[in-house]
């Protein structure tokens, strides 16, 4: 663990992994990751996926402390699916007892199925990146904080995911946001974000897009 900067989450790293976990349910509740559990979260898509190199996250810590993360993929679209074909005993095992302790979890799983299959369909670069979720805790983004340490914990985290898209030689990259979350419209919009709205999503989620 460092003190203070941005670290590449460990799959091995129990810290790094619950961390990550830790950010997502409180930063992101809404999003279908955290409401597949605990276990999907560390078991799989923290672990397993970033095993395969599937997806990457970043943690930015301060004082010790995870206060910040990133989650990408060069990947676009179809993450997921290579997920399920490289480990489907493994997950169909972790998302049956999730479904047990919590039948609603199968609505979740159905919408996951169906954001990965649109986005797919109206994807027409397979050069592109995606964004799968940012968060900073609320205390490590206020204008004191900024003003106190000098740091944008957002902005160094995106340049971080930017470096490694360049790297990877992909085009650009895009996301998904809430309509609702104007901060993190905001956000993109001053880093050059184009907006788009996303098919069959009825005006409830925007499609951030980012040219490199």
């Amino acid at each position: 663990m460092i003190a203070a900067g941005i670290k590449r989450l460990d799959p091995q790293d129990s810290v790094d992994v619950e961390s990550a976990a830790r950010l997502h349910r409180e930063l992101l509740p809404s999003s279908p990751v955290p409401r597949l559990g605990q276990a999907f979260m560390c078991r799989f898509y923290y672990r397993k996926l970033i095993e395969d190199g599937l997806i990457c996250c970043d943690l930015y810590y301060d004082h010790g402390k995870a206060v910040g993360f990133i989650v990408y993929t060069k990947h676009a679209s179809d993450f997921m699916a290579r997920g399920l074909r490289r480990h489907w005993l493994y997950l169909s095992v972790l998302m049956a007892a999730a479904v047990l302790r919590r039948p609603t979890r199968i609505g979740v799983i159905l919408s996951l199925l169906g954001i990965s299959r649109t986005l797919k369909e109206s994807s027409g670069n397979s050069t592109w990146g995606e964004l799968l979720s940012l968060g900073v805790i609320p205390e490590c983004r206020n204008s004191q904080y900024v003003r106190r340490t000098g740091r944008r914990i957002s902005l160094e985290l995106v340049e971080q995911a930017k470096e490694y898209f360049r790297a990877e030689h992909v085009s650009g990259f895009r996301g998904m946001v809430e309509a609702r979350n104007r901060e993190t419209l905001l956000f993109y919009h001053a880093l050059g974000c184009e907006f788009q709205q996303v098919p069959g999503r009825r005006g409830e989620t925007i499609q951030v897009i980012y040219q490199l």
